[in-house]
């Protein structure tokens, strides 16, 4: 798929707020890719804010969207930012799904270029900090479809773009349908052309979540088949578009988000929970949600409780058929009327199975929380890597969790100008530091090194001609 270079206005640190989807008047589409019906050819000022007519237009044979509510949108809100009123910024809502030499980003700031490098046309690019989270997990699971997936691909590493589409769809597609709640279907936002509703007193507009159209696929195939709709695909693709944005959102409703919020719940900070932290990063919440279908707060396994008693009915509360009700509302800010844990019992929610792809993080090489064997043993030898407030990739090409002697890592917001290989002596003749041993040394050891030895204990790593990454 070709994404053409992209003319960017600097918006600076402000939230973003563009009131008008950017739409090419020649072909009639927006952001999301869909045409004004034939019914429906009165014309709109942009940022006037019509409300849609309720035309629920189809996609490639697909089924219909939905409008989103301003429940949902409300809902969004708050189990994202912890206000319905605050938007997201810039860095999520300007970050789509791309790669290397499909686009550059000018601003007032200079070019940002991102040419080929051989060796990393796998590689998702990231714009600026704050939704490593999110891009992290989709670079795992696209790791996953050209290591691992249905199709055999002969070059991982570089592989043919439109290889590399239908890995990034297959990614997509596994994150969201595992997401999905017990109403069985699965949600893709795209961007419609109006406004459902206005903003008010409890919704301020940013321009896309007032403007989003809801499918709900009932089966994977089907889900498969949306997201590799070229409309929708393409919107999820470009360069400084709303891709991660929507995506995000997409995992959420697929998940319901009353159900979001009662996986939340359980925490011991007894704050408001929300799926992007105060400094702009995603949440381990939010990491969770896509790395296991569910917004746990813990990654040991399963669940663990303060107290010996245990909730009614087992340990997974059922939030019914995923719609936005007046509940959800009273539960998020605690008026009662919700369904609440019993006053007696605190449950701390892990990681319920073994996952596809895994997770390790610097935390537990300081020793602040533990990994359990369900994120460090995954199906497939690819890691989610969170380090010094950023998350990255580590991956083996070899079908061996337990094997593996040698990785690769990947930053996406890194500016890689090579591939980095890194071997493993899990039995190395010098005895490696630890965290805190590191601490009060005068031998600078690369954070990378302390999450590896997370997973092999020990383990001594050779850079093998790169430079660490200190």
């Amino acid at each position: 798929m070709e994404i053409t270079e992209l003319e960017v206005e600097d918006f600076g640190d402000e939230d973003f707020d563009d009131p008008s989807p950017s739409a090419n008047p020649s072909d009639g589409y927006g952001y999301g890719g869909v045409r004004r019906g034939s019914d429906n050819n009165s014309e709109v000022a942009p940022g006037e804010g019509r409300r849609s007519s309720g035309l629920r237009p189809s996609l490639g044979g697909v089924g219909a969207a939905s409008p989103i509510t301003m429940a949902e949108a409300r809902a969004l809100r708050l189990l994202l930012l912890g206000d319905e009123n605050k938007k997201l910024s810039r860095s999520w809502m300007r970050q789509g799904l791309f790669f290397r030499g499909e686009s550059s980003e000018r601003s007032t700031r200079g070019d940002r270029r991102w040419p080929e490098v051989r060796g990393l046309g796998f590689g998702i690019i990231q714009i600026e900090g704050g939704p490593c989270g999110p891009l992290a997990v989709i670079q795992a699971e696209l790791l996953r479809a050209l290591l691992f997936g249905r199709s055999t691909v002969r070059n991982w590493a570089d592989p043919d773009p439109n290889d590399r589409d239908a890995a990034l769809v297959e990614a997509m597609a596994e994150i969201l349908w595992r997401c999905r709640g017990r109403s069985g279907a699965a949600a893709v936002c795209i961007e419609g052309m109006e406004r459902q509703f206005d903003g008010g007193r409890h919704f301020s507009a940013d321009g896309l979540t007032e403007r989003l159209l809801v499918h709900r696929p009932e089966s994977k195939s089907e889900l498969t088949a949306l997201l590799a709709v070229p409309e929708v695909l393409g919107a999820l693709r470009r360069p400084t578009g709303h891709g991660i944005a929507l995506f995000v959102i997409s995992a959420i409703l697929s998940r319901g988000p009353m159900q979001v919020l009662l996986d939340m719940k359980g925490g011991l900070d007894g704050g408001s929970p929300k799926l992007i932290e105060t400094h702009n990063y995603a949440s381990q919440e939010l990491v969770n949600l896509l790395l296991c279908g569910c917004a746990h707060s813990q990654v040991f396994d399963g669940n663990q409780y303060l107290s010996d008693k245990r909730p009614e009915g087992g340990d997974d509360e059922d939030s019914g058929d995923g719609v936005v009700t007046e509940e959800f509302f009273d539960l998020y800010h605690g008026r009662g009327g919700g369904k609440e844990d019993d006053d007696d019992i605190t449950v701390l929610r892990g990681i319920p199975s073994r996952c596809d792809v895994g997770f390790l993080t610097l935390f537990e090489a300081y020793e602040y929380m533990e990994v359990g064997q369900n994120l460090k043993e995954p199906r497939c030898p690819i890691w989610v890597i969170c380090s010094e407030s950023h998350y990255s990739v580590l991956f083996s090409p070899e079908d061996n969790v337990r094997g593996v002697l040698e990785v690769y890592y990947y930053d996406e917001l890194g500016d890689q100008e090579e591939e980095i290989r890194l071997g493993l002596d899990p039995k190395p003749r010098k005895r490696q530091l630890t965290a805190k041993e590191a601490e009060d040394s005068t031998e600078l050891v690369p954070p990378i090194d302390l999450v590896i030895r997370t997973r092999w204990r020990g383990a001594a790593v050779d850079w093998n001609g790169s430079e660490p990454i200190l």
